[in-house]
């Protein structure tokens, strides 16, 4: 079938913003839409419940996963980089805001839910 645009999805349910430096500088930003934060949860806090604490750290942790292997694959094996704790909003009332056009686009579609990774570089000075 067809794939659904974003504005075809559910409401965006969360996103996580995650800052790193190092040799260059940027954020992972993710996007969750539809009803995929609880799974996330569940998968990754190994709880029995999907509370909201439990949502955010989820959420946060794939954050933390997918940023540190992003950049291990962009970096070379003596380069040092931090990353900051992820900042997530659960519950969005308001649209995220606004960036530039990200360096790195991917999202991954089930049916009517979908998670949305961008990647935002900047060359360290």
């Amino acid at each position: 079938g067809d794939v659904p645009q974003l504005e075809e999805l559910g409401n965006l349910e969360a996103y996580t913003v995650i800052a790193f430096t190092g040799p260059f500088k940027g954020e992972l930003v993710l996007r969750v839409y539809g009803d995929l934060l609880t799974e996330i949860s569940l998968n990754l806090t190994g709880s029995d419940e999907a509370s909201d604490d439990h949502k955010k750290d989820g959420l946060g942790e794939l954050a933390n996963v997918i940023c540190g292997n992003l950049i291990s694959s962009l970096c070379k094996m003596d380069e040092s980089f931090s990353i900051a704790p992820p900042e997530t909003v659960i519950k969005v009332n308001e649209a995220i805001p606004d960036r530039n056009e990200s360096d790195a686009h991917t999202c991954c579609v089930y049916e009517d839910r979908a998670l949305v990774a961008d990647l935002y570089l900047e060359l360290s000075e």
